[in-house]
């Protein structure tokens, strides 16, 4: 029996898995201030007019009103935008996708999302969502029969599976078997489970750990899994724990902005309670853990530490102590260790030894 089927594959006409497509730093690209750019073949950034590019605090900013615009390259869905600056990130969830530049109001020039504010610096990252190409596979018409791939030459088919199609994609599939076909569709294969955090790699560095323990690609993929993603790897090797030992990562978030290191010791330990993750602990990175993260084995400087990780320009606190009154603390401004009264306010970033 010879089949000859036809199909075209419409954005949304079969289940796709939202994961992160892409991630922008302005950091990485202080010459791209006009016009376009495609980034991963994934997505384009637009600039309507010229902008300037500091490429660390300000990122992409104006002192004219701008738009920047994220579109899909060929083949992509893009589903939700997520935008950075200093003063936090803003989710735009319909297209289309922008933030605008340099908006002027009773204050000065600010970032807008949505409408909203999102703080007077420009943008300094940008997270893409969405989904890629369709597959297609063929199902023959048993109700046992489960469904089967191959390579080109192999089989009674031609080149199954057929990978890396766009939407809009007419496919023309040829079966040269003789059982009835039941089937023909395109779906976006799920992403691999998580593997624990105790197997990390360091390829794994810049991922996250879920609450279960598990290591995932993004947050998308983590609540797929049904755990809520808590800390991004930083550093794989001897943590300086006795027990957990395979590497630190940093939570999503910092605890404080303006916490005694009493305070900031209390809240990271108080996470074991409040956002347990199995087969870790969270505590406040003493200063060689600290070290590690900042390493060669870690994020390779304190800019990479810093902007990789959604730290602020701001002093935070380790746990190490330089006397009774006193502890060490490190500069992301300048990318040095002092130490203060522990009385002071600094930043707190819980870190995830595991």
């Amino acid at each position: 029996m010879l089949v000859l089927l036809c199909l075209t594959l419409a954005t949304g006409a079969w289940a796709q898995t939202e994961t992160l497509l892409t991630t922008i730093l302005s950091a990485d690209n202080t010459s791209f201030t006009s016009g376009s750019k495609t980034f991963d073949n994934k997505a384009t950034v637009t600039f309507s007019g010229d902008v300037r590019n500091d490429g660390d605090y300000f990122g992409w900013f104006s002192d004219e009103e701008r738009t920047l615009t994220v579109t899909a390259a060929e083949g992509y869905t893009i589903t939700r935008v997520k935008f950075y600056n200093e003063s936090g990130p803003a989710f735009d969830e319909q297209a289309p996708f922008e933030a605008i530049l340099g908006h002027v109001d009773n204050y000065g020039y600010i970032t807008k999302v949505n409408g909203t504010s999102i703080g007077y610096q420009g943008v300094t990252k940008i997270e893409v969502y969405g989904y890629g190409p369709y597959k297609v596979s063929l199902k023959e018409g048993t109700e046992d029969a489960t469904s089967w791939r191959g390579k080109v030459g192999e089989g009674n088919y031609h080149a199954l599976p057929l990978e890396d199609l766009a939407a809009g994609t007419t496919v023309s599939v040829k079966y040269s078997g003789w059982k009835l076909v039941k089937s023909v569709k395109a779906t976006k294969e799920a992403d691999p489970p998580g593997k624990p955090a105790a197997q990390a790699t360091a390829e794994d560095k810049g991922k996250l750990i879920g609450t279960d323990g598990n290591i995932y690609d993004d947050d998308v993929a983590a609540t797929d899994a049904g755990t809520t993603a808590v800390a991004k790897i930083v550093y794989i090797g001897a943590t300086g724990h006795g027990t957990y030992t395979h590497g630190l990562a940093l939570a999503l978030t910092n605890e404080g902005w303006n916490w005694s290191w009493y305070d900031a010791m209390t809240a990271c330990n108080n996470k074991n309670t409040s956002t347990p993750v199995t087969n870790a602990t969270w505590l406040l990175a003493s200063q060689a853990q600290w070290d590690y993260m900042l390493g060669a084995n870690g994020a390779g400087s304190y800019t990479a530490l810093r902007d990789g990780y959604n730290l602020g320009k701001s002093f935070y606190w380790s746990s190490t102590e330089s006397s009774s009154n006193e502890a060490c603390d490190y500069d992301f401004f300048h990318g040095e260790w002092s130490w203060s009264s522990k009385s002071f306010g600094h930043s707190v970033r819980a870190c995830l030894a595991f």
